[in-house]
C-alpha cells in the first residue's frame, strides 16, 4: 500500500511539473516581436545556415536546438521495512484452587428434654346452685259474660196464592199421539184449547228488622297470683385437683461430627498468550525518480522566436 501510494504521488507531481513547462515556454513565445526573430535569424547564419537561414518575415528552415527536459523514471528500489507478526508463547503460573474436605471433630452439645410431673394445685371453680323463690305474677284468664246485642235479620213477610198455568200432555196423551200419528189431524190439534192447571205460588214480602240478642262473650281478666321459681346462683368454691406439669432439662454430651471444611492447595498450570514482535523485511519498491534528459528538437518559426527570446 505505501509503494502504490508513493507511485500515484509521484505521477501526480511529474503531470502538475510537465504542465507548467509548457505554460512558461507558450508564454516567453508570446513576448518575442520580429527584432527577436531577425537577430535569430541572424545567429543562424552565422552558425554556417547561410542565406537560406533568414528572410524578410521569418526563417525559412529552421535549425534543430538542443534542450533539457526533466521526466519521471520508474526505478526498483531494495527497502528495509518493519514488521509486526503475533506469535504464541506459553508461561508457566501457579495459583490457588478451593478444595473441601471432611474432618471428624468432638464437641459438646445441649440438648434439650422433657419431664412430666404431676401435682395438686388449689383452684377456683365456679357452680351453678339452684335457688327457690316466691313472687307475684299478673296472670291472664278468660271469663264468660252475657251480653246484649242488637243485630239486624232479614223477615220474609210474604203469602201463599193459587194461580193456573199451562200444563203439558199427560201420559195418555202421549199414548194417544203415538197411535193417531199417521192420521190428518193436523188441524183437530190446532183447534184444541190448551190445558191449565192450578198451582200454589208463594208471594215473598222481605223486610230488614233490628232485634236485641243476648250473647256470651270471652273476656280476658288479670289477676294477680303468686309463684313459686327456680332461680340459679354463682357460687365459688376452691378445689384441689391433680395437675400434669412438662419442664425442660438441659443436657450435656460430646458428640463426634463430620465437619466440612475448606483449605487452598497451589497448583502450577501453563497459559497461551499471543505476542506482536517485530521484524525486518527486505521489499522491492518502484519509486519514479526525477531526470533531466537532452532532446535535439527541430522548432517551427514561433520555436525559433521563443528559443531566442529565451
Amino acid at each position: 500500500m505505501r509503494v502504490r501510494h508513493l507511485a500515484l504521488a509521484a505521477l501526480l507531481a511529474a503531470s502538475l511539473v510537465g504542465s507548467a513547462q509548457a505554460h512558461f515556454l507558450r508564454g516567453k513565445s508570446n513576448c518575442c516581436d520580429n527584432n527577436c526573430c531577425n537577430s535569430c535569424c541572424n545567429s543562424g547564419c552565422n552558425n554556417g545556415c547561410g542565406n537560406n537561414c533568414c528572410n524578410n518575415n521569418c526563417c525559412s528552415t529552421p535549425c534543430p536546438i538542443t534542450v533539457n527536459c526533466y521526466v519521471w523514471v520508474q526505478e526498483q528500489r531494495q527497502v528495509c521495512c518493519t514488521t509486526y507478526r503475533t506469535e504464541q508463547r506459553q508461561q508457566v503460573c501457579t495459583g490457588c484452587r478451593c478444595e473441601h474436605y471432611t474432618e471428624q471433630c468432638m464437641h459438646t452439645v445441649c440438648c434439650k428434654r422433657y419431664v412430666t410431673e404431676q401435682c395438686m394445685e388449689t383452684r377456683c371453680v365456679c357452680e351453678r346452685v339452684p335457688v327457690w323463690t316466691e313472687k307475684t305474677v299478673m296472670r291472664e284468664r278468660c271469663v264468660t259474660q252475657q251480653c246484649t246485642e242488637m243485630r239486624t235479620k232479614c223477615v220474609d213477610n210474604g203469602h201463599w196464592e193459587c194461580r193456573e198455568v199451562p200444563c203439558g200432555p199427560s201420559l195418555m196423551d202421549r199414548v194417544g199421539g203415538l197411535c193417531h200419528k199417521h192420521h190428518n189431524d193436523c188441524c183437530n190439534c190446532c183447534c184444541e184449547c190448551q190445558k191449565t192447571k192450578q198451582v200454589k205460588c208463594w208471594c215473598p214480602c222481605k223486610e230488614t228488622v233490628c232485634c236485641p240478642v243476648t250473647v256470651c262473650k270471652k273476656v280476658k281478666v288479670c289477676e294477680p297470683c303468686t309463684v313459686k321459681c327456680c332461680c340459679y346462683q354463682t357460687v365459688t368454691r376452691q378445689v384441689q385437683c391433680p395437675v400434669c406439669h412438662t419442664r425442660c432439662v438441659c443436657e450435656q454430651k460430646q458428640v463426634c461430627e463430620n465437619v466440612c471444611k475448606t483449605r487452598m492447595v497451589p497448583y502450577t498450570y501453563t497459559k497461551c498468550y499471543n505476542v506482536c514482535v517485530p521484524c525486518q523485511e527486505m521489499r522491492t519498491v518502484t519509486v519514479c525518480v526525477r531526470k533531466c534528459v537532452q532532446k535535439q528538437i527541430t522548432p517551427s518559426c514561433c520555436g525559433c522566436c521563443a528559443s531566442c527570446c529565451h
